[in-house]
């Protein structure tokens, strides 16, 4: 049954804003778009960014433009493989109109649990700080930091009404400000806890993200994820500094936010508990992004072939390579992996290029902040460890796009 006008520029249009609200990539959602215009005889034009997406189809000399509005943005991978099936079979013809249309209004946002979900963000603080410094109380304090911050995130966003970097600020003042109280307390460093309960405020995945973008010459989507990124270690800088500032104006020594401490070696630095504990960390990180349990193992695997790789470089001087060499070994395995599940990759390489991201070298920064020569160095190795790893993830996809030109199959990676 054909589809008329109106009703296809509906389904659309709510199929992308689901899509984009759920993180999906933009470029992806064009070329689906495109072809459903294709498929059922109105020819269409998508241009998309993280806030917004603008759509015209031609019915004959016709032309209609709508423009939706990305409100919100959560990254939930099991809606975003709900509305990409939807995308996909309607756009080859597969699914009529009415089954699409009914589909679409029997669905309910998929996730998990908030009680798991805030289980996981404690994991990821623990691990992420337990790995680092194997300091045992200073993982549990900055894993009950972590998910703290994530708790109260929800609330200020949608009760409040808070933009997402205002809210970034808030959490990052509570992370440094319990972060130096339970140095104090426990006279240990604040880098302790502050690893663990900033890990999922600092930007690299979106840094990474932008440079993605721009690379694919989606520049103005690119721009809007670098000026968030940049606005969100803005807003990390601002409240390093009000508490470095408030630490001195009280006359406590503010060193308790940069010294380092020793790694007093522990069930962290055996191989086999290492490992155990790097699956933990990926794990948690696919159920705070709502990855589907059957993606699950292939994400895992990704994430620890990451590891694996990145563990081999141990000179720093080798920070480059290290990147690329771990980016491209996750982007060659997700595209295997998507080949297999026709998936979007980055359900697969988002766990994986989690340990790459230039996010925790950027926190770095802020230990040194008075030392300005050091700044820009520290700045350009951010970018190029982003460069490496997104160059990585488009060297992944040379076999795949010359196998795809082979066989004259529509490349969609």
């Amino acid at each position: 049954m054909s589809i008329s006008f109106p009703e296809f520029m509906k389904l659309i249009s709510k199929c992308g804003h689901g899509y984009l609200s759920s993180g999906g990539p933009t470029s992806r959602l064009e070329e689906k778009l495109m072809q459903a215009g294709q498929t059922h005889g109105y020819p269409t034009e998508v241009y998309a960014t993280p806030t917004g997406m603008f759509i015209t189809s031609k019915e004959g000399d016709h032309a209609v433009t709508e423009f939706q509005r990305i409100s919100s943005n959560e990254t939930n991978f099991t809606d975003m493989l709900f509305y990409d099936k939807i995308l996909e079979k309607f756009s080859n013809g597969s699914m009529d109109f009415e089954k699409a249309k009914i589909r679409i209004k029997e669905f309910k946002s998929r996730r998990y649990s908030g009680y798991l979900v805030t289980l996981s963000t404690f994991l990821i603080g623990f691990v992420a700080s337990y790995l680092r410094f194997n300091e045992f109380l200073g993982a549990i304090l900055s894993g009950l930091i972590c998910a703290f911050i994530y708790v109260l995130n929800r609330p200020l966003i949608i009760n409040l009404r808070f933009s997402g970097v205002f809210t970034d600020f808030i959490g990052s003042l509570i992370a440094f400000f319990f972060s130096v109280l339970a140095g104090y307390a426990l006279q240990l460093p604040a880098t302790v806890f502050v690893i663990g309960s900033l890990i999922l405020i600092v930007p690299g995945l979106t840094l990474t993200s932008a440079i993605s973008e721009l690379a694919d010459h989606n520049f103005v989507s690119g721009t809007v994820k670098v000026m968030k990124a940049i606005l969100i270690l803005v807003a990390m800088g601002v409240a390093y500094l009000l508490i470095d500032n408030i630490l001195l104006s009280i006359g406590y020594d503010s060193q308790v936010l940069v010294n380092e401490v020793a790694n007093k070696g522990g069930w962290a630095d055996q191989s086999i508990l290492k490992m155990v504990g790097r699956v933990f960390l990926i794990a948690s990180f696919c159920i705070y992004f709502h990855i589907p349990w059957k993606a699950m193992p292939g994400a895992i695997f990704c994430g620890l072939l990451s590891i694996l790789v990145l563990d081999q470089f141990t000179d720093p001087r080798f920070f480059v390579m290290a990147s690329f060499s771990a980016s491209l070994t996750v982007g060659l395995v997700s595209l295997f992996f998507a080949r297999i599940y026709n998936w979007p990759s980055q359900v697969f390489s988002t766990p994986g290029i989690l340990s790459l991201v230039p996010g925790l070298l950027a926190l770095s920064s802020f230990y040194s902040i008075t030392e300005t020569p050091t700044q820009g160095a520290i700045a350009y190795r951010v970018a190029l460890s982003a460069g490496a790893i997104v160059f990585g993830l488009f060297t992944a996809r040379m076999p795949f796009r010359i196998y795809k030109k082979i066989i004259k199959e529509p490349i969609q990676l």
